[in-house]
């Protein structure tokens, strides 16, 4: 369900939250492995460090992440073409395919001491409305303006789109 909320409505929090809790896995030698736990903190800088080495194994020569959401910051980075990297390698998972071309999701969230309560997380990708695209994300941000990386297929055809910097979504 943290997918949902992550890349549907842009969870900030839900970036966050995965990496505190799996930044010390993902680590080469994490020190999990050897029975210790990180702080939230050095484990979310952990993951960050995952970010980075996974981006440079897709080819992604002009992307730099310094957070886990993509809220400005100095050296934070990212080109056109390294997010249709992206976008391809998230197309060949399922699961991420699923969840990036869903237009809206409910959940049940619960938390300490029995606390619930449900949530209905909808997709800012308005092109699913249209037949054919099938995700990928769209996100905002001051300095980047407003952001779309988006796939679709007609016939044998798929596409990937990539616009940053538009002055509205």
């Amino acid at each position: 369900e943290l997918l949902y909320g992550l890349m549907l409505p842009s969870g900030n929090d839900a970036s966050v939250a995965f990496g505190e809790h799996f930044g010390s896995r993902l680590a080469a030698g994490g020190d999990e492995e050897q029975g210790e736990k990180d702080s939230p903190k050095k484990s979310y800088d952990k993951f960050i460090e995952a970010m980075n080495a996974g981006a440079k194994e897709l080819g992604m020569e002009n992307s730099h992440f310094d957070n886990t959401h993509g809220l400005t910051e100095e050296t934070h980075k990212a080109s056109a073409a390294d997010m249709a990297k992206l976008a391809h390698a998230v197309k060949q998972i399922p699961l991420l395919q699923k969840v990036v071309s869903t237009p809206q999701r409910g959940a049940t969230v619960s938390g300490p001491g029995g606390y619930e309560r449900n949530v209905l997380w909808k997709n800012t990708n308005n092109l699913l409305k249209i037949e054919g695209y099938d995700g990928v994300k769209t996100g905002t941000t001051s300095a980047a303006g407003a952001c779309l990386v988006s796939s679709a297929k007609r016939g044998d055809d798929s596409l990937i789109v990539v616009v940053l910097g538009a002055p509205s979504s």
